[in-house]
């Protein structure tokens, strides 16, 4: 087991402390403490409460000594653009205003007075948003001059925090570069741009890449949690921490990092800094290793949070997605960046408003309502790719989808929909995820960020049909288990059989065992070395494996089949969706009807695959080589050695009774059909008429 690593992923809506750790290249995570996070009104402004966040940072990492999950590092991310002003005694100078205050308005008309907007552009490569910290500073140094006159340290929100924590101050590069302060071609402060407006360039700090050792905790800060770890600096920034998380970022994808606002991306070495871009109100701001993001902001989840909290706060976020499907058929769309969305009174009103003035159909039911705000932040993600295809003048096959937006499938389905393209969810976590590679690569633990990303890419779940299907396999084994070697069974079901499942860039494979499996425990508690089951399924994991052998029971065993707990729940699923049908609210089911359906649709694949290839019969030798047709297939063999051992242990001879190896599939996700007419056929058949209740006059 490696070391232990600590994220600090704060975002506008909620912190979290989140530990990881390599166990057999794997990264296990664990959530510390979680809290939450929103703007207060102070003064006339909205401000966030520094001293509370910091508060919460306190009590994770006693929390973290409380349980001996005592981290080598930690790390800190969070949101962009927003600042702390420190005098010569590094006290606070002012409240510290949200972005969303209305401070800035108006304030980028005297900001282009001084320098012009495609001089501010080619400087830095910054989207231009009403928001950014030159427009934040600037409207300080209109409204009030003295604090600005004081200011003698510059430190954004993650720097604030890393200084509590360690005494040091210092300016991050990617968070740095959300102010449109910071060169883009020399990735230092632009002193020429910031004097030529009016800032004090002396209270900027030099910045420091991703991976620098701030140092150790403050010797107070250490009597007080109960330990002492090096702080490091990862990508501050929450998002270019989550990009750090997605696989292939650098190769065929574009990426949405979905939260209160959504990002949508690509990653560059260089950035784009043209007239055009800018017309496109794109952004260029610094990554990890001095990479780009480029990419466009987008309102993102604000709008459906906002609608929640106001209207039906007592929802869950499922149930919410349901009522938006319902009214799908709502023809209307909004612009979700324009800045009647920014920080309304009522997000409810503020989109009937905007359809009132843009003069089409005005939604009137809550249903319809969300059913606008899901549509219209499809809409915008399709309209951002179609610009980045056509900035970068390449296309792209897919779409990831991170962060805690990912769990939408509702957004993802309608995305994948407007946009055309594959869309592929998760990690949740991503920021989390991308914090931690950072202190791993510093410590030595990762070698570089390929690596990095190849360990990320186990957490994307798999929330879609696959596009390949191969299944292998056979009816075995009853000879021996009868002890009758001319045994002729008239089953024609595959007892044991291997299905593997291509999902582009991630593979499941499942297996399906018919004889004596030792490791499958049987809810009498028998010992499973002992006294085996045939029907179950069995989770491999790092550390061990889990087992279900009923729909209430399970159990979990070490890698050498010691027990370690028994699992009992579930219940009747079929009473559970009646329940839910009858009380017409899809939360209280135990799973969505798209997880069922999707469970349901990788069985059937595989079997298709398996009938049109059961004459086909085949030594192992020849399996493996037809598995290197699955190309994210990554088990080495693993799965297929196993299989051969078990039906071995069985006594089974595999050269009189081989294994039958299916037909490779290709599937189309979207249109839900095979490649191969012979596969489709098998796919359905004809139905009789469902049941209708007849007319009186027909009884």
């Amino acid at each position: 087991m490696q070391a232990r690593y600590l994220a600090i992923d704060i975002g506008a809506s909620s912190g979290r402390l989140i530990g990881g750790r390599l166990n057999d290249g794997i990264l296990e995570l664990d959530e510390i403490h979680r809290f939450k996070n929103g703007t207060v009104e102070k003064n006339g402004c909205l401000c966030w409460d520094i001293v509370r966040l910091f508060n919460e940072i306190v009590a994770g990492l006693k929390i973290c000594a409380d349980q001996n999950m005592v981290p080598a590092s930690v790390g800190i991310d969070t949101w962009g653009v927003d600042f702390v002003l420190l005098d010569e005694n590094d006290k606070i100078l002012g409240d510290t205003v949200a972005y969303r205050d209305a401070r800035t308005n108006g304030v980028d008309d005297a900001v282009l007075k001084l320098v012009g907007e495609a001089e501010l552009y080619a400087r830095t490569g910054i989207q231009k948003m009403s928001f950014n910290t030159i427009y934040q500073l600037f409207a300080l140094k209109m409204r009030s001059p003295e604090i600005l006159a004081k200011a003698k340290s510059f430190l954004m929100i993650p720097d604030y925090l890393n200084y509590l924590l360690t005494g040091t101050k210092s300016n991050e590069y990617t968070n740095a570069t959300t102010t449109q302060l910071v060169h883009a071609k020399t990735k230092t402060w632009d002193t020429e741009l910031i004097d030529k407006i009016g800032l004090p360039s002396g209270m900027f700090c030099d910045l420091r890449q991703s991976g620098t050792i701030l140092g150790p905790l403050r010797s107070e800060l250490r009597e007080t949690v109960g330990f002492n770890t090096q702080v490091v600096l990862p990508a501050t920034h929450d998002t270019g921490s989550a990009v750090l998380a997605v696989p292939d970022v650098d190769s065929d994808s574009i990426y949405v990092s979905s939260g209160t606002w959504s990002l949508v991306g690509v990653e560059q070495m260089e950035p784009n800094c043209s007239e055009e871009s800018r017309l496109h109100n794109f952004t260029n701001e610094g990554g990890y290793g001095y990479r780009f993001r480029y990419l466009k902001n987008v309102m993102g989840l604000w709008m459906l949070q906002s609608i929640r909290n106001e209207a039906i706060a007592e929802k869950s976020f499922p149930h919410i997605a349901a009522m938006a499907e319902k009214s799908l058929d709502f023809p209307s769309v909004v612009d979700v960046n324009d800045r009647s969305f920014l920080a309304p009174a009522s997000m409810v009103q503020s989109i009937k408003d905007y359809c009132k003035r843009t003069n089409v159909p005005v939604p009137e039911t809550i249903g319809e309502v969300l059913s606008c705000a899901y549509k219209s932040l499809a809409a915008c993600y399709a309209d951002v790719t179609k610009e980045i295809e056509e900035l970068t003048g390449r296309e792209y096959d897919r779409i990831r989808i991170i962060g805690g937006g990912s769990q939408d499938t509702l957004l993802n389905r309608l995305t994948a929909e407007m946009t055309g393209k594959e869309v592929f969810a998760r990690p949740v976590e991503a920021t989390a995820i991308g914090n931690i590679l950072v202190q791993m690569i510093r410590n030595g633990d990762v070698p570089d960020l390929k690596t990095a990303r190849r360990i990320a890419r186990w957490f994307l779940d798999v929330d879609r049909y696959p596009k390949t299907v191969l299944s292998y396999g056979g009816r075995l084994g009853y000879q021996a288990e009868k002890n009758d070697e001319h045994y002729i069974d008239a089953g024609d079901t595959a007892n044991t059989e291997v299905s593997l499942y291509d999902y582009g860039g991630k593979c499941m494979v499942f297996e399906t065992r018919g004889l004596d499996t030792p490791a499958l425990l049987r809810p009498n508690g028998n010992d499973p070395k002992k006294d085996g089951a045939k029907v179950g399924v069995i989770a491999y994991g790092t550390k061990g494996y889990m087992v279900q052998s009923t729909y209430t029971y399970c159990a979990a065993f070490d890698l050498e089949g010691n027990l370690l707990g028994e699992f009992t729940g579930g219940g009747n699923h079929y009473a559970n969706f009646v329940d839910a049908v009858v009380a017409n609210d899809p939360s209280q089911a135990n799973a969505p009807a798209r997880v069922g359906a999707l469970s349901a649709a990788v069985s059937h694949m595989g079997n298709i695959s398996y009938y049109l290839g059961e004459d086909n019969r085949v030594s192992p030798a020849e399996i493996e080589m037809a598995l290197k047709a699955i190309t994210s297939l990554d088990d080495d063999g693993v799965t297929l050695a196993r299989t051969v051992e078990h039906l071995e242990t069985n006594k089974v001879d595999l050269e009189k009774y081989p294994l039958s190896l299916g037909q490779k599939l290709d599937f189309d996700p979207e249109k839900l059909v095979f490649a191969h007419p012979e596969a489709e056929k098998l796919a359905s058949r004809a139905y009789r008429k469902g049941f209708v209740v007849p007319k009186p006059e027909e009884v």
